[in-house]
């Protein structure tokens, strides 16, 4: 149980530097041993498996993973706590297809019940991944509104690997409705916590500096 630990810990790291190479390398090796896993921690550790394939664009291989995983996924046990997490990896998935109206394949309602709980696991991921779609299907206001709600908890509990893209995706938002200081003030923001991230990296830091949407954050340029 300790090495699968340690490999689920990786798999997030690498995740949150977008090394997608080293992600995907340790959620294979995760993958090959679920025969061996306790069956408490199955679903939690084959849903980032699933993040890592979607992240290195295995798409079909992704969401046969999360299908398998939420057709069996308990609806009374305390491991359905898992739902959040199986969730933002289909948001993920569903927004490198392009059908930003599917989001979470219809699981709010499993959801609610653990937000309104005060369950805030991966919240700020929820609403970041909620902004883009309504980014994605042209509803740039209701995008901006849920996407402050998601920099409010993200930065309520310094979860900085969102953060910044929560304010890149704000600045986007603001540009394309023409609000040309509202987006340079969040690009400015997004900007500020990168660097944050890269001098706290450590050993991360040059992958985490490689992420094409962490060069673009550093490099773009508004008027």
């Amino acid at each position: 149980m300790g090495e699968h630990i340690h490999q689920w810990v990786r798999i997030n790291l690498y995740l949150a530097v977008g090394a997608w190479a080293e992600t995907g390398r340790w959620a294979d090796s995760l993958y090959v041993q679920r025969e061996t896993m306790v069956p408490a921690t199955i679903h939690l550790n084959l849903g980032f498996v699933a993040r890592a394939w979607i992240a290195n664009g295995k798409l079909d291989e992704g969401q046969a993973l999360l299908d398998e995983l939420l057709s069996s996924l308990p609806a009374d046990t305390a491991a359905s706590l898992v739902i959040t997490d199986l969730a933002v990896a289909y948001g993920h998935l569903n927004l490198a297809l392009q059908k930003p109206e599917a989001l979470f394949v219809g699981l709010e309602e499993r959801i609610r019940p653990y937000r309104e709980a005060g369950f805030i696991r991966l919240l700020a991921d929820e609403y970041w991944l909620r902004g883009r779609a309504e980014m994605a299907l042209g509803q740039y206001n209701a995008a901006r509104t849920v996407l402050l709600k998601a920099r409010e908890f993200a930065e309520a509990q310094e979860e900085r690997a969102v953060l910044w893209q929560i304010l890149a995706t704000l600045a986007e938002v603001e540009e394309a409705c023409g609000s040309t200081d509202a987006a340079v003030d969040f690009l400015n923001q997004a900007q500020q916590v990168v660097d944050y991230i890269a001098e706290h990296a450590g050993e991360l830091r040059e992958m985490f500096l490689a992420w094409p949407e962490v060069q673009a954050v550093l490099t773009r340029k508004l008027k």
